[in-house]
């Protein structure tokens, strides 16, 4: 699935979300083939590429100076073998996107992020098990 220039070409960065969830939404079943990353095609990597491959589906914030992401492993477990489970809502606060590089870094935003990188630094520990039933509906 490919988002040509033309058609995203009033969305920009990352303001472009409710668009690719259309898009998603409108694919067929027969679109949508979601494969495991296979072992072989992960024996190819480098070595670099595969470092801390147990902490692939760390459920963590990730964080780049004041931008800081979650990544939501939950979402994908198929996409490294697992059962997936339907996704519940994510937990960022609707404010989060809010923020951008003219606000005022003050006291509250360096506490928050302090957790933030807390949580980063026990990644090792925060890798959700995956269910041990799938979801039929869903997998199919």
């Amino acid at each position: 699935w490919v988002l040509h220039r033309r058609l995203a070409r009033e969305y920009h960065g990352h303001h472009n979300l409710p668009f690719c969830r259309d898009v998603l939404d409108f694919l067929e079943d027969a679109q949508f083939i979601w494969t495991p990353y296979s072992e072989e095609l992960i024996g190819t990597l480098p070595a670099y590429c595969t470092h801390g491959r147990h902490i692939w589906r760390a459920s963590v914030p990730l964080t780049c100076l004041d931008i800081v992401e979650h990544h939501a492993s939950e979402r994908v477990f198929r996409q490294f073998g697992f059962p997936q489970s339907i996704p519940t809502q994510p937990a960022w606060d609707p404010l989060h996107y809010e923020r951008d590089d003219r606000m005022r870094v003050d006291d509250t935003f360096i506490e928050w992020l302090t957790a933030q990188l807390g949580i980063w630094d026990s990644r090792g520990d925060l890798t959700p098990a995956p269910q041990h039933f799938p979801i039929e509906v869903y997998m199919a």
